[in-house]
């Protein structure tokens, strides 16, 4: 490798951060200004990086970091900084807009957020966070229920911005993370002016394989991606798998069995705490569900009152946790396809703009 092109007035703390970019990416010359996305980086390089810096420099970073300042440069001032003990969080800023309530939009079963890498600051118009699991760095135990989740971010969010109403939005498993943490809000008083949940889940509808463990969905989850890959999904252990998926060139070569374990340990704990998640009360603020092509059963948009009525057990399921006049939105897109439908989040931005009209409706007849 032809080495890290450093600025001669950066220290070394840049030019080893630029140096493991090199090993993790497969480059041979990174600049200060280089974006780790545009590189090829991901979450999984972003997780090898993390972890050589901590090796070779004592300090711990996040991937979250790396969505936040994703150049060399960047992330050598959070270097800096977390020498002098700034907090780590889970809120990952994906968009900055100078005006409106940020979004907080919640990671679905995987605990990532790189499906909302698409939105730009004209997508919604205003600041989005995307909320992303714990543990992906192995230093902090994930959580294991819907409850717990909510809970801390919920106290991320009002540490952030204690005195603002809080708009919310899921995908899948996060749409019913996003309906707890609207209670909790609630509960404390706080504002939730609006609630999208897009193409959740039902809290306690029946489990489609009622014996299904973590560790059983773990293993479904690697066939999966193994399948995807064109791969044998017959490995008697886990570390097999990661080598081929390295030999496959899917996964770095030096991606550790046990941060791919992590992986699919946060896929299986989210996916299990959906399936028993079990609210004690219904939700009685505003929301709106947006649902795709995979919930047949829905005709056509309405209220989750009036379709509930018609004997459809998808809105029959949320309208016992929601109000009646809830408005049902319909996609013709496929459940992986809504999160990137730009014809869903037209809709999104419209929801958030009226949420917040009625915000400042309030307020101004104060």
């Amino acid at each position: 490798m032809q080495g890290f092109a450093a600025r001669p007035e950066r220290d070394h703390l840049e030019s080893t951060m630029g140096s493991i970019w090199q090993r993790v990416l497969g480059r041979d010359v990174v600049v200060p200004s280089d974006n780790f996305f545009d590189l090829g980086g991901d979450s999984i390089r972003a997780l090898l990086v993390c972890a050589q810096v901590k090796a070779e420099l004592g300090v711990r970073l996040s991937v979250n970091d790396f969505y936040q300042m994703p150049t060399v440069a960047e992330l050598t001032t959070v270097l800096r900084s977390r020498a002098h003990g700034r907090p780590e969080t889970s809120l990952v800023e994906i968009a900055t807009a100078g005006h409106g309530l940020p979004l907080y939009f919640l990671h679905a079963a995987s605990g990532e957020v790189m499906f909302l890498r698409w939105i730009r600051p004209d997508t919604l118009s205003r600041t989005v966070f995307g909320i992303r699991a714990a543990g992906f760095d192995l230093s902090v135990a994930p959580a294991r229920t819907v409850e717990e989740m909510a809970e801390r971010y919920v106290r991320e969010i009002l540490a952030r911005s204690p005195d603002q109403p809080v708009m919310l939005a899921g995908f899948s498993a996060g749409g019913v993370i996003a309906y707890d943490m609207a209670r909790r809000l609630t509960a404390r008083g706080v504002p939730v002016p609006y609630l999208g949940l897009i193409d959740p889940p039902v809290p306690g509808a029946p489990a489609e394989h009622p014996d299904e463990t973590v560790q059983s969905l773990m293993q479904a989850r690697l066939e999966m991606l193994l399948g995807i890959y064109q791969l044998p999904t017959s490995f008697g252990q886990r570390a097999q798998a990661v080598t081929a998926l390295r030999q496959a060139g899917v996964v770095p070569a030096d991606y550790s069995a046990e941060l791919f374990e992590r992986t699919l340990e946060i896929w299986g704990l989210n996916a299990m705490a959906t399936q028993l998640y079990r609210p004690d009360t219904a939700y009685a603020g505003p929301a709106v569900i947006y649902t795709s092509a995979a919930a047949a059963t829905v005709p056509d948009a309405g209220t989750l009152g009036g379709l509930a009525a018609t004997g459809d057990p998808y809105t029959a399921g949320w309208a016992r946790l929601l109000p009646p006049d809830t408005p049902v939105r319909t996609s013709t897109a496929s459940h992986l396809e809504i999160i990137r439908d730009p014809d869903v989040f037209s809709l999104i931005r419209d929801d958030l703009d009226r949420a917040e009209a009625s915000v400042m409706a309030g307020q101004g007849s104060r």
